[in-house]
């Protein structure tokens, strides 16, 4: 009987427990690899840079990841967006080419949309840096008399560049001359309004944030009187104010003239009684005008005077009498109104007040024996005074 060799099956079964411990084994090798960390930011250090032509400069940046750390093992790609006014090589390293701006990029290699921009301008080279006069001559001191001084740079075929940032004044006397910097705009970074604070000769001195520097002369003439300025020229007094009034010789450019006397006067000294020297005393209600005088220059203070009273100004009552007390104020003769007020007492126990402050009568009440004085809070806070007896 001839038997008939059959081949081997294609496969073998194999016992699941000799492939367990390898199961085992692959699963814990994927739990020990970590992943390489995605940057999700750039971080440059700054947000702009200035360059002369030909001029270079290492710029910074880190990749970060999802939580702001740092990962200085991510390479960056740096790019330029005008390669014909500034180019970068692979380490950061940006070279100004010819005037303009650029945008330079760092983007971290594996991050989508991880990436920071700096923004790059490049200028020519100045050669020197110019004030607008060499010598600047003020006929006085003052500040209505201030010029516009510009420090300008320049490159060496003389055309004028910008100034990135802005430029330093200063005046060695300032005793002589001082400066103000403008407010705003563009030609607030090189210009300055010029005054003289005093007669002499100095020098204004401007310097760039590159190092150039000018030079200029300051002088400023001692000037001449040329009028008188009262000041205020408004005021409101009240009866019984003293006051000492005050007032300016003035030259062309509107700076004071030290030394000179002013003298002083009133029109009607009824009102305000003034002192050559400036002392002034409110006599009574009204207005009037204190003249100032130096020479043939003069101005003038007009002034308004008001008086306060506490009626009745002075009584006798008997105890358990109610009195009824008003405050005035009198602007002028035959205008005298009642104004709102709660005087006060100095001694509640032979008089108090009732009442509100906004009442324009206040009730007193006389309680015992004994004098007391009404004060009220109107301006000059004005006084009566309540003697209070036994009723016979």
């Amino acid at each position: 009987m001839l038997r008939t060799s059959l081949p081997p099956p294609p496969w073998r079964p194999v016992s699941l427990v000799l492939l367990l411990p390898a199961l085992l084994l692959a699963g814990a090798c994927d739990d020990v690899t970590d992943p390489s960390p995605v940057p999700s930011a750039v971080r440059m250090a700054g947000d702009s840079v200035h360059l002369f032509t030909g001029e270079a400069a290492a710029l910074a940046a880190v990749a970060l990841d999802a939580k702001g750390n740092a990962l200085p093992g991510v390479p960056l790609s740096w790019s330029s967006s005008d390669t014909a006014v500034a180019v970068v090589d692979s380490a950061g390293r940006v070279v100004g080419l010819r005037p303009g701006r650029a945008v330079v990029t760092a983007e971290a290699r594996g991050g989508a949309g991880a990436r920071a921009r700096m923004a790059v301008g490049v200028t020519r080279r100045p050669d020197r840096l110019e004030m607008s006069r060499d010598t600047f001559v003020f006929r006085a001191p003052g500040k209505e008399c201030m010029e516009r001084v510009e420090a300008l740079r320049y490159d060496r075929q003389g055309q004028r560049l910008p100034i990135p940032r802005s430029l330093t004044f200063s005046v060695e006397n300032a005793a002589v001359a001082a400066y103000e910097r403008l407010l705003g705009g563009t030609d607030a970074l090189y210009a300055v309004r010029l005054y003289g604070t005093g007669p002499g000769e100095t020098r204004l001195v401007a310097t760039s944030p590159d190092g150039y520097a000018d030079t200029a002369v300051v002088r400023v003439l001692p000037g001449t009187p040329a009028r008188v300025r009262a000041e205020p020229v408004f005021r409101t007094l009240v009866v019984g104010d003293t006051l000492q009034l005050s007032a300016q010789l003035l030259n062309e450019c509107g700076g004071p003239v030290p030394g000179q006397s002013l003298t002083f006067a009133s029109r009607n000294p009824a009102v305000v009684e003034v002192s050559p020297a400036g002392r002034a005393v409110v006599r009574g209600p009204g207005s009037t005008y204190v003249r100032t005088t130096w020479n043939a220059f003069a101005d003038s203070v007009l002034v308004m005077a008001w008086e306060y009273r506490l009626l009745p100004a002075d009584t006798t009552a008997f105890v358990g009498d109610t009195l009824t007390y008003r405050t005035y104020v009198t602007y002028a003769a035959g205008d005298t109104r009642p104004v709102s007020d709660l005087p006060s007492s100095s001694d509640t126990t032979v008089a108090r007040v009732l009442g509100t402050q906004t009442a324009m009568e206040q009730r007193v009440v006389a309680v015992r024996e004994g004098e007391a004085r009404l004060t009220s809070r109107a301006p000059g806070q004005p006084t009566a005074r309540l003697r209070v007896t036994r009723r016979p």
